[in-house]
């Protein structure tokens, strides 16, 4: 059985972005229906919207970044600030192995 994140990662960018259309519209219904007084069951609906809405995000941006990767594969200068890890703060703010005594 395929999950929604395996649909989601085979399609195309128009085919993701009627789906991240589709949903929008749903979340948009769903949050009338909580402003009027809607039934429970489709209250619920909110938050996997929600969720479906950021999974086709990500690919999107899975996507995107990978196109970049692919053009700029054999270029001199490369755009470091796409294809960098991205880490938390305090590892930024860590001294480099190179430098373990230093202190700020």
């Amino acid at each position: 059985m395929e999950t929604l994140g395996q649909t989601v990662s085979t399609k195309d960018k128009k085919e993701l972005t009627k789906q991240l259309q589709k949903l929008c519209t749903e979340l948009l219904s769903i949050r009338v229906a909580k402003v009027t007084g809607g039934a429970p069951s489709k209250l619920s609906k909110i938050r996997v919207v929600r969720k479906a809405i950021a999974r086709v995000h990500i690919v999107m941006n899975q996507h995107q970044k990978s196109n970049l990767c692919k053009l700029y594969m054999n270029k001199k200068y490369k755009r470091l600030l796409d294809f960098r890890r991205k880490k938390t703060p305090v590892m930024g703010k860590a001294l480099s192995s190179r430098r373990p005594t230093e202190r700020p």
